[in-house]
């Protein structure tokens, strides 16, 4: 898991003005340096909605996100990822900080889980 003083260095490039796209690079950028295999944003449930990753065969969990901010957390990811309309999976491609985050998308619609896997790095 990074530590506290690593995470800063993510942030001046996102712009305060938009928190939910700073809030998926973060879990995004956690995930992929702590070397997941797999990320699964839950369903909205009563306690929030569940985030989750898979290294080395075993899923840790992160800090529910409030419920109120699901729908735009989806928006953004599938916005993000390239999913519009029919199309289920989409591929998103961002940097934050000195990391590239490349990871596929996948859905089956917006109030179902969606799964994340890492793209491999190419130059």
């Amino acid at each position: 898991m990074p530590s506290d003083s690593d995470w800063p260095e993510i942030w001046p490039e996102i712009p305060e003005s938009d928190p939910v796209r700073k809030y998926i690079l973060l879990v995004l950028w956690q995930a992929q340096t702590d070397q997941a295999t797999e990320l699964i944003i839950g369903r909205l449930e009563s306690t929030g909605v569940s985030v989750r990753y898979k290294v080395d065969g075993r899923w840790y969990t992160l800090s529910p996100f409030p419920a109120k901010i699901r729908p735009d957390v989806v928006t953004r990811l599938q916005s993000m990822a390239g999913i519009t309309g029919d199309v289920r999976e989409g591929s998103l491609d961002e940097t934050a900080g000195n990391v590239r985050l490349k990871w596929t998308v996948r859905m089956t619609t917006p109030d179902e889980e969606f799964i994340l896997f890492p793209q491999p790095n190419t130059p």
